[in-house]
């Protein structure tokens, strides 16, 4: 089938601008940072490919707004325009006009830009239960990428397993849409009969570790629990109400000790303050004493003028010769002043007495205050430890009872559910035998065919990878290649190429030679839909720069040389490499690439050839 890349362009501030790949065998001699990889993988984006979308480095989706393809199909001339910001492809059909536009990830279950891509390709766009083909997956085998040159296992990480195998299934012509429907829905039915058994087996397992119950151990199971359910809910509510109220008695004496607290605390005050009280009395008798010891001094002893100071005769009447105060008057002031001394004395004698008694009073009231209190915290600590604790014990221990049976009883019904389970699985096991053997049977019918074209196919394959290989590589370290009838999958020496690893260089070599024969029986396989294309960007890294690498790199490019020119105009080989060729044919066109004159002419450049 006719597909070739014409030319690529790139839209940088609303400018395109871009190169022509239209050759047979398009040789870009391109040095590191001339964006040579960014060229190989934006061309698969804009065909809708979702892998490489994802790798496209930040400053080439800053700058880059669209990708744009030319491409020469079985169909006429089309061009495919990526629009990065939308994520859609519109492609245009330059001869008869039609313009189809097609999301890259489509929601709404709609065709994908891929899958429209692949129509122009001629490759169907199969989807099995176990896999389908894809733009990502059939990319894979027409464009060998310079992160997968030395890998040693084929075609890299990026292509799933069942994707792969169905992809190669349809384009190399082993398998037609129905046949392929019928292999994968026995492999799903197989694999679901096999999942069903396994689980029915461990649900047995399950319930003979837990006894083999019948429905009626189940009913009379689930009857009796019901019943110790009901009383220990009775038990519940009992020892919940008991609790309640032996809570009410035991907050009252609380209230009581709280009550006692307050009693306490006024008694106190009250001792205090009659305390606070005697203090000052006690300073003002012992000031009326003294003054009625002086007085009495005075009134006994005088031998002065009480008023001007003056000696008089001892005891002696009459007046005094100076200030003229008669002595008996004297005597009477003096008398007078005594009593009133004592007096008061007196008066403040009673009223520390009467102190005295209200602080005894104050204090007696205390001690009653505290052993009421006392007496409150033993009544309710004792109601605490007699009543609250046991009643909440019991209180706990119906609660729990609950529980434990609801936790039983919600087990047996598991228990029953599995019963149901194993019952329902069991049928599902005959169900899902009944279709996997029906579709055996209906796989048995088309594989034998299916079978002998695989071994065709795989002859075919095998002479071609070994052609390749045996010229690429010496006898001392490639003796045999082949592919494997079973899986595909290259072999050299008698193992897979993951093996073959003494050498970077040889996982390269041993790659190559698998895609130029991929490339070969695109044209030559009876029945094949791959594309006669194939891009291979950078492909000789890990060869090395010695003899060993330079001869190895010349039996390269001699041999890809050699496929091109074999091809002829039915199909294109895009080779990125930094070495020149060695011979050339009439279909090869050659153009220089290096950092200051990269691929993508006015936008970004890269690190990587």
């Amino acid at each position: 089938m006719e597909f070739k890349f014409l030319r690529q362009e790139w839209l940088i501030d609303g400018v395109w601008d871009g190169l022509s790949h239209a050759a047979q065998l398009r040789h870009y001699r391109a040095t590191t940072g001339s964006a040579g990889s960014l060229c190989a993988e934006s061309a698969w984006v804009a065909l809708g490919a979702t892998t490489p979308l994802t790798g496209l480095p930040e400053p080439f989706r800053n700058q880059v707004k669209g990708i744009r393809l030319t491409l020469g199909t079985a169909s006429g001339v089309w061009t495919a325009s990526c629009d990065l910001s939308a994520g859609e492809v519109e492609f245009a059909c330059l001869g008869g006009g039609e313009v189809q536009r097609r999301s890259v990830k489509p929601k709404d279950g709609s065709d994908s830009a891929g899958r429209f891509a692949l129509g122009l390709m001629g490759v169907p766009s199969v989807e099995t239960e176990s896999g389908k083909v894809t733009i990502d997956s059939v990319m894979r085998l027409l464009y060998f990428p310079q992160a997968l040159a030395s890998s040693p296992t084929l075609f890299g990480h990026r292509t799933g397993g069942t994707d792969h195998d169905l992809t190669m299934r349809i384009v190399l012509g082993i398998s037609d849409e129905r046949a392929c429907h019928l292999r994968s829905r026995q492999k799903v039915t197989a694999s679901g009969a096999r999942k069903a058994a396994n689980r029915l087996e461990k649900a047995r397992e399950r319930r003979r570790a837990q006894g083999l119950f019948t429905e009626h151990e189940f009913d009379v199971e689930e009857q009796r629990l019901r019943e110790r359910l009901r009383e220990a809910k009775q038990e519940q509510e009992r020892t919940a109400q008991s609790f309640k109220e032996r809570t009410g008695c035991y907050d009252e004496l609380t209230a009581q000790v709280a009550s006692a607290r307050e009693q306490v605390s006024a008694a106190a005050g009250v001792a205090q303050e009659a305390a606070h009280r005697i203090g000052p009395l006690l300073e003002r008798l012992g000031g009326a004493r003294e003054r009625y010891k002086v007085l009495r001094e005075e009134l006994n002893g005088r031998t002065g003028c009480p008023a001007c100071r003056q000696s008089l005769p001892s005891r002696a009447p009459g007046l005094c010769g100076v200030c003229g105060q008669h002595a008996a008057e004297i005597e009477a002031q003096l008398g007078q002043e005594e009593k009133a001394a004592d007096e008061k004395a007196s008066a403040l004698v009673k009223s520390v007495a009467d102190a005295r008694q209200a602080e005894e009073t104050a204090v007696r009231d205390r001690l009653t205050a505290e052993k009421k209190l006392s007496d409150a915290l033993s009544d309710a600590e004792a109601y605490r430890v007699s009543q609250i604790a046991p009643a909440e014990e019991e209180k706990a221990r119906a609660e729990t009872m609950v529980k434990v049976t609801q936790a039983r009883l919600e087990a047996l019904a598991e228990h029953r559910r599995e019963l149901t389970e194993i019952s329902l699985l069991e049928r599902e096991v005959e169900h899902t035998a009944t279709r996997a053997e029906e579709a055996k049977r209906a796989w048995e019918v088309a594989q034998d065919e299916v079978d002998a074209q695989q071994q065709r196919v795989a002859k075919e394959l095998s002479r071609l990878y070994s052609d390749y290989l045996l010229a690429l590589t010496d006898r001392s370290e490639v003796r045999t290649a082949s592919i494997d009838a079973l899986t595909l999958r290259p072999r050299a020496n008698g193992r897979p190429i993951r093996e073959l690893a003494t050498s970077a260089g040889l996982l390269a070599l041993a790659n190559l030679a698998m895609y130029l024969a991929l490339f070969t029986a695109a044209r030559t396989l009876p029945g094949a839909r791959l594309p006669g294309l194939l891009w291979a960007d950078s492909p000789f890294d890990g060869l090395g720069a010695g003899d060993v690498g330079e001869r190895h790199t010349n039996a390269a490019l001699r041999a890809i040389i050699a496929a091109s020119a074999d091809a002829g105009e039915a199909a294109q080989l895009i080779l990125t490499t930094a070495h020149d060729l060695p011979t050339t044919h009439p279909g090869v066109r050659t153009t220089a690439f290096s950092p200051d004159k990269p691929f993508i002419p006015h936008g970004v450049r890269s690190t990587t050839s």
